[in-house]
């Protein structure tokens, strides 16, 4: 027998076998059928189709509907899709199916599709039914006074609201003892309406939940998804999406106690363990070595440099979603011109993570010459990042930094005191932006500015992602480098109304088994950037990323760069091993 033949017998076994069973009790690994346990009082018709498929369902269409959800969950989502419409086009009114595709279509970053499947879940709207069922007892009413009344609980705009009419309806009943009793006519309305309502409040949330996760707004989607579980608590679909919503937002902590209520309610659910045992990986105490190189040359004078540099780095959690990094360093600064050097340093940083709306790092770094030939060094770094209601992001940031290009600012000790402010706008899930502003001062007396700002779009989505991106930059310093024969004056790159522009492809591929927030990843990414700016140098630049999580506990990362320009040419390389305890 054929392997072919045998895998097609499987499924048909299979199919039979489910086909003996009620239909609600196949319940996959994060989603979960409308609860039967909430059926409202007096459930309407539309309702009830939603709760319980017709006989025909399960003798005829059961088999499909696991095979479909099977599919799915092993990632063929063309062919699950394409059960799950063959399916409705048969039963149009299986509106489980139909929410389950739904679903499929945002796993296969159809959301286009899923937009709609969602949206014929809650069409007509709950409002809508309230307002034709008020205005036709309103017209049936023979009391005038009454009739009035009625009509001043219809929604004004019934599709848009969805239910935000019926809600206030409800609202106002539990309000009837300062107000008066309501008419009993509104109040069986109100009860005939109520199963729909409670359906279609959980499939829009979900709906929208998904949308705002589709669109980078995580706040948003915490915050639905908050409601959701809530109301729908047997929703594993919404209990998984919840935790990776906190996880995108650092809330690592909360990730973990929602992944703990998800395993409670199904001890098998394969994600939810693989997603918990990641997220107690990530908050034990890690160690990294890394090594890092680079090299430049051009601009007359001013960029002849190689630097090396090794780190022992000890990363300590502080309750998951703060931390502390302790680093060790060994630095090695070879110039074309003037006496290479050794030193060694220390440094400390602090991440702090409050809530889902700021972000915090603060660091510190002490850097010793060994052999004298230059003076110590301090820098440091805060930076500050908030997240603007999933509107923007506005970071600032100040850092004290050496400046060492060359031998000559090595000698003198260039430092510069730069701050920065920038504002990334949340637009969509397939464009991005930016526009920041900078200020550097340096401490030969010297200052400089720069205005930066980009936009890119993905042709591509992912686990194949191609982006393109355009960039421009203004750059302009007070005083200009001035060369001697014994010295440089300001010995780095000081342009004077300058101005670049640039096109970047981003090519990245993520060959992780598993892609949820936290996950092991096996990611490569790939920039190729074309360049001009207003000195006439043309430049092309190539940086590769590798990164891979192997063995649990293990993380290799390899970054290079290669720019060449008629300018000015650079090289670097950097590698680390991280183990987590």
């Amino acid at each position: 027998m054929s392997l072919r033949l045998r895998c097609c017998t499987v499924l048909v076994c299979i199919g039979l076998l489910v086909s003996s069973l009620p239909v609600l009790a196949l319940t996959p690994p994060g989603s979960e059928p409308f609860a039967p346990g909430t059926q409202p009082i007096a459930p309407n018709e539309h309702a009830m189709k939603s709760l319980v498929p017709a006989k025909q369902h399960i003798d005829t269409g059961k088999t499909k509907f696991f095979l479909a959800r099977l599919l799915g969950w092993t990632r063929d989502y063309e062919g699950s899709l394409n059960l799950y419409q063959e399916l409705l086009r048969t039963y149009p009114d299986w509106d489980q199916a139909r929410r389950e595709a739904a679903r499929t279509a945002y796993w296969a970053k159809k959301n286009e599709l899923g937009d709609r499947l969602y949206q014929e879940l809650f069409t007509p709207t709950v409002d809508t039914l309230l307002a034709r069922e008020l205005e036709t007892a309103a017209s049936r009413e023979g009391s005038k006074a009454l009739s009035q009344r009625l009509r001043e609980y219809i929604p004004p705009d019934p599709e848009s609201t969805v239910f935000t009419g019926y809600e206030i309806l409800r609202q106002t009943q539990s309000q009837a003892s300062a107000t008066g009793p309501l008419p009993a006519k509104l109040q069986t309305i109100r009860r005939q309406l109520r199963a729909e309502y409670v359906f279609q409040k959980r499939v829009w949330l979900e709906y929208k939940a998904k949308q705002a996760m589709w669109n980078k707004r995580f706040i948003r989607a915490k915050r639905r998804l908050q409601k959701l579980v809530q109301l729908e608590p047997e929703n594993r679909e919404a209990w998984f999406d919840f935790a990776q919503s906190q996880c995108a937002l650092g809330l690592c902590g909360q990730e973990a106690e929602t992944y703990r209520q998800l395993l409670a309610i199904d001890p098998k659910h394969n994600l939810a363990q693989r997603a918990l045992e990641r997220q107690k990986t990530r908050s034990k105490p890690a160690i990294q070595a890394r090594y890092s190189a680079w090299r430049e040359k051009g601009r007359g004078n001013l960029a002849r440099m190689g630097r090396q540099q090794a780190d022992i780095r000890v990363d300590v959690p502080v309750a998951c979603q703060h931390g502390v990094t302790l680093t060790h360093s060994r630095f090695w600064e070879n110039p074309d011109y003037g006496p290479s050097s050794t030193a060694q340093g220390l440094g400390v940083q602090a991440r702090l993570r409050p809530n889902a709306f700021w972000s915090a790092t603060l660091a510190a770094r002490f850097k010793d010459y060994l052999d004298g030939a230059y003076e110590d060094q301090s820098t440091g770094e805060f930076g500050l990042r908030f997240n603007a209601w999933d509107l923007a992001h506005v970071d600032f940031q100040y850092a004290r930094e050496n400046v060492l290009p060359n031998g000559y600012a090595l000698e003198q000790g260039i430092q510069k005191d730069r701050w920065r402010a920038e504002l990334a706008p949340i637009i969509t899930h397939s464009l991005s932006g930016h526009v920041g502003a900078e200020y550097s001062d340096y401490n030969d007396q010297n200052a400089g500015s720069r205005l930066d700002a980009a936009l890119g779009y993905v042709l591509t989505d992912h686990p194949r992602q191609l982006e393109v991106t355009l960039s421009g930059e203004y750059r302009d310093t007070q005083h200009a480098s001035q060369e001697t024969p014994q010295n440089i004056t300001h010995p780095y790159w000081t342009p004077q109304n300058y101005l670049g522009t640039a096109v970047t492809l981003h090519w990245q591929h993520d060959l992780s088994r598993f892609q949820f927030c936290g996950s092991r990843k096996n990611i490569y990414d790939l920039q190729l950037t074309f360049g001009t700016d207003s000195d006439s140098n043309p430049s092309l630049a190539l940086k590769g990323k590798y990164k891979l999580d192997f063995k649990d506990h293990w993380g290799l990362e390899l970054e290079g760069m290669i720019h060449e320009s008629q300018n000015w040419d650079a090289r670097s390389l950097q590698m680390s091993l991280t183990y987590s305890f």
